[in-house]
């Protein structure tokens, strides 16, 4: 509609080198014009892994350590920040060679790029998500906050926008649907 754009997906197949069946599902929401929300849930049996990899042109890129936002730090250009909703901490890898990750093919040569990867073993079923929010080169931070109150299978975000405004964003995990926008705020 006009405020948003959802997207939902499953994976029911196997993962490579798992015994256990892990099933993965991945909703997105475009809050229009703005800014993007990543969930993912796995479920399943048993304690995992779950690693969740954001790729990046070869651009400088900073780890918060109080939000535990990943970051560019272009000046002069846009930018862009990525806000774990679930406390995890990220890791940046640029031009690893074992495992393989942090590369980048461009006209025909491999470049070092960064890639964040937010990990955690955790108990299944697990449940995470990012927003994903733009930024202009006038800021060094997109200066977007979340607070995520859980009630059950329902989870409520509060998001507070650098112009003043507050997304209200509701998703019920057992529903098997996406989330949706519940009401924008001053």
């Amino acid at each position: 509609d006009a405020a948003r754009d959802v997207a939902v997906a499953t994976f029911d197949g196997p993962y490579a080198g798992l015994d256990a069946e892990v099933r993965h599902r991945r909703a997105v929401m475009f809050v229009k014009p703005d800014y993007f929300i990543v969930f993912d849930e796995l479920l399943g049996e048993g304690h995992h892994v779950y690693e969740a990899l954001f790729h990046f042109m070869p651009f400088r890129v900073l780890i918060d350590p109080v939000t535990r936002a990943v970051r560019t730090g272009r000046m002069r250009a846009p930018n862009i920040e990525i806000l774990p909703l679930v406390r995890m901490t990220p890791r940046l890898v640029c031009g690893q060679n074992d495992p393989v990750q942090g590369w980048l093919a461009l006209s025909g040569q491999d470049v070092p790029a960064p890639v964040a990867i937010y990990k955690k073993r955790a108990k299944l079923p697990f449940r995470t998500g990012y927003i994903i929010y733009p930024f202009g080169s006038d800021r060094v931070t997109a200066e977007v906050s979340a607070k995520v109150t859980k009630r059950g299978d329902v989870w409520t975000l509060r998001i507070h926008r650098p112009d003043g405004e507050v997304d209200r964003v509701k998703i019920d995990w057992a529903s098997g649907q996406g989330p949706d926008l519940a009401s924008n705020q001053r």
